[in-house]
């Protein structure tokens, strides 16, 4: 292999790289056939992309791919619809064609679902990214850990932004750009950290955490906004199974309180406590159900939860405090029974229909 001054891999035996001053690799030949071309902006994004014989020129939204254009630059040959994080392609449409993209736990595209369901095109991977396409040929060009792949005939290249990467030599094409404060690594061209079935790298810069750890910090802002996200999206349902439950539990005490001649505080404040969550539970299920779109089961949740105040309001004006739980109670299970009806019939009973 042959190295540039600048430590960039310009042979490697079989191709030769030419790079920008900026170390950004904007040529790839075989002998005297140009395999493909790169030109960038200066946020290292590709303005002109040539593999093989197809050049396009990509548009982008930050720093995820949003468009190809043809090479006049005027009509367009795909749309992407991406997620909020880096890398994260949903759906490919490519005139009257649509692809919908299918990911592993690191991002690489394992297939594109058509709109029938159908899966005609499935990617394989080797722990370094060498890339195996099975099925119908697609122009999606979407791979590993959702990085951008270059690969055209045998010249396998991956565009991880500040860098080329190769996983055939399981190595970058150039030294990381920020030096040895891009990771705990001294290898300047390894893939993050020789550990690439569990980090990514999609900047290209130090190992997998980049410049203080920014890269990864990023992935965890990231990490924590999808699991924020995800919570957001069930919370309907686990707000209102919680509700349901804590309404039987709120009756269950309340009818303890009942028997039991002098109920202990202890069980008197439970039955408070319990009736307060189920309350509460239903007002985070209407919110969350109205913030979906979801106004039937919005309206349904709030009135269990005024219904339950008010009848919590009044058992404790009627007996004390251990009515309040007697009261969300019996509101609940009037609320439930009479739901029940109207959806199942008056003669069956499903507690958990929900």
């Amino acid at each position: 292999m042959v190295h540039d001054n600048n430590g960039n891999l310009t042979s490697d035996g079989t191709f030769t790289y030419t790079y920008n001053p900026r170390n950004q690799l904007t040529l790839v030949k075989q002998g005297n056939q140009t395999r493909g071309s790169n030109t960038y902006d200066g946020l290292w994004r590709r303005v002109v992309r040539t593999i093989g014989n197809s050049t396009t020129k990509p548009a982008y939204d930050g720093w995820n791919l949003v468009q190809e254009r043809a090479s006049n630059g005027n009509s367009v040959v795909a749309n992407y619809l991406t997620g909020l994080g880096l890398d994260q392609p949903f759906v490919r449409t490519a005139g009257s064609s649509t692809s919908y993209y299918l990911s592993d736990a690191l991002g690489s595209i394992v297939g594109l679902a058509s709109t029938t369901g159908t899966v005609p095109t499935t990617y394989t991977y080797e722990p370094y990214g060498k890339t195996t396409v099975s099925g119908t040929s697609s122009a999606s060009f979407f791979g590993f850990t959702g990085r951008e792949n270059d690969s055209t005939g045998t010249l396998s290249l991956y565009n991880y932004r500040a860098r080329a990467y190769s996983p055939t030599l399981q190595r970058f094409m150039s030294e990381d750009p920020l030096g040895f404060p891009g990771g705990p690594d001294a290898n300047l061209y390894s893939y993050v950290w020789g550990n690439p079935t569990n980090v990514t790298d999609l900047t290209g810069l130090g190992n997998g955490c980049g410049f203080i750890g920014l890269s990864c910090i990023a992935s965890g802002f990231q990490s924590l906004w999808n699991g924020v996200m995800y919570v957001w999206n069930h919370l309907e349902n686990w707000a209102a199974t919680a509700g349901q439950f804590l309404g039987y539990a709120a009756l269950g005490i309340g009818v303890a309180t009942f028997l039991i001649a002098n109920p202990p505080a202890g069980l008197i404040f439970a039955g408070t406590l319990i009736g307060g969550l189920t309350i509460g539970s239903y007002l985070v299920a209407s919110v969350a159900a109205l913030s979906h779109g979801h106004g039937e089961a919005a309206g349904y949740y709030f009135t269990l939860a005024a219904l339950g105040s008010m009848g919590g309001v009044a058992g404790k004006g009627l007996v004390g405090e251990a009515g309040f739980a007697r009261g969300v109670g019996i509101m609940h299970l009037i609320m439930e029974a009479l739901l029940n009806c109207a959806q199942l019939g008056c003669g069956t009973y499903d507690p958990l229909r929900i």
